[in-house]
């Protein structure tokens, strides 16, 4: 997605989409000055005609499978479902490509709001710029959903009155993973990716862990992005550690599996345990370095009846089901259109107290409830990778091994360090 101007067009009832993609890699700068600023409000910037929604998202990088145009087209699905017009305007969808860089995720968020008239932005995959997004939000009184991180600064520090979590948060991640372990007085080593996200789910597996009493005898942070983990697998191997826990996901996640399987992390008798990790990073893999691998997760498209029947749609459209990401981008969309119609108004403050005051029902979720920081409370699932002979449709690669309901408690108490609603 390397066109600045996009294009539009019609397809369905009451909906219009254009997609607009992020600046060109070279002379982003020039992205943001005022002739270009100038030339989109003549194209039509100002989108009083229209509720306008931005995708913000990974097109092109580690996580572009489980983000990507998927989380457009469960966007779209989200409009569809609203039935047509919301407050007698079309919907509109737009979307831009982060490339992983806050700076430009910044720049994307400012020029939407600013320039062409969105109301909300949703997806913003990974923390850094989930974290980018929701401070300007912030600044402009915008809606801030966000399906594709789970840092707790985003519902603790830097929480919002106008930004939601939805799937996932580190807490949540890392005491299913560690509980898939279910062995008391375990050592692991830890593999984490070196940003935030990463970085809160090694210090948040600890307290964990040891909460358990179990001990990290080992732990290695490694850039988005890495080829080769060779080295970080042998001091692994080396350590003497039971469980080697790991929060990669997207591609990074593929290579690292891949490699263990490659180096024999198995026939040692070490097991892998994910903290993080999406269909299609399975899919991706070979079905001997993922069997019975262990995995937390807050949605799978093979659940109920209901999350088949969206997973269908979506995968008419995408030739795969959808992931936790994509089916959060799903949820998320279809919560704020029907908050938007509920307040009569897009102004942000009135949409977000509707938000908070609904309970979210769709395919995704039953009765979930939103907090005063802005977290939507679910439930997680322990799944386990099937082994390949016990496949029998595709892209059906998990089984559920254990729901793991949240404490009553966590539904309805915010995050302490939430002091900004």
């Amino acid at each position: 997605m390397n066109s600045s101007t996009g294009h539009a067009r019609a397809w369905w009832p009451g909906v219009r989409r254009r997609t607009v993609g992020a600046p060109p890699r070279r002379g982003g700068a020039a992205f943001a000055s005022l002739g270009l600023a100038a030339f989109l409000a003549l194209c039509g910037g100002s989108a009083a005609w229209a509720v306008k929604i931005g995708v913000l998202t990974d097109m092109s990088g580690v996580i572009g499978d489980a983000a990507g145009q998927g989380s457009v087209v469960a966007a779209e699905l989200a409009v569809e479902d609203m039935g047509g017009p919301v407050l007698g305007k079309p919907v509109e969808i737009v979307s831009a490509d982060h490339q992983f860089k806050p700076d430009l995720a910044a720049t994307i968020t400012r020029r939407w709001f600013d320039v062409e008239g969105v109301d909300a932005v949703a997806d913003l995959t990974v923390s850094p710029i989930a974290l980018a997004a929701q401070q300007i939000g912030r600044d402009k009184n915008k809606i801030i959903l966000i399906a594709g991180s789970g840092t707790q600064a985003l519902f603790g520090t830097n929480c919002t009155s106008t930004s939601f979590v939805w799937m996932f948060d580190t807490a949540l991640q890392t005491r299913a993973a560690v509980q898939a372990a279910a062995e008391p007085g375990a050592k692991w080593f830890l593999i984490s990716p070196a940003y935030t996200y990463g970085i809160e789910m090694e210090t948040l597996m600890r307290k964990q862990i040891e909460a358990q009493g179990g001990t990290v005898i080992g732990a290695t942070r490694m850039p988005v992005g890495t080829m080769d983990y060779g080295s970080v697998i042998t001091s692994a191997q080396a350590s003497g550690a039971t469980y080697i826990g790991f929060a990669q996901a997207g591609h990074d996640a593929i290579r690292l599996v891949q490699q263990a399987h490659d180096f024999g992390v198995a026939r040692g008798g070490q097991k892998l345990v994910a903290q993080f990790l999406f269909i299609t990073d399975v899919n991706s893999m070979d079905r001997k370095a993922v069997d019975d691998l262990l995995i937390p997760t807050p949605f799978y498209w093979n659940t109920n009846d209901a999350t088949r029947a969206f997973s269908k749609r979506f995968f008419e459209r995408m030739k795969r089901p959808p992931t936790l990401i994509q089916a959060g981008v799903y949820s998320s969309v279809l919560h704020y259109l029907k908050a938007v119609k509920a307040a009569g108004t897009v102004d942000a403050t009135a949409v977000a107290a509707a938000m908070r005051a609904m309970r979210v029902n769709d395919a995704t979720i039953v009765d979930g409830l939103i907090r005063e920081d802005g977290r939507l409370m679910r439930d997680m699932y322990l799944m386990r990778i099937k082994p390949a002979e016990k496949v029998k449709v595709a892209w059906d690669y998990f089984e559920v091994v254990k729901a793991i309901p949240l404490d009553p408690a966590q539904r309805s108490t915010s995050n302490p360090a939430c002091t900004r609603h």
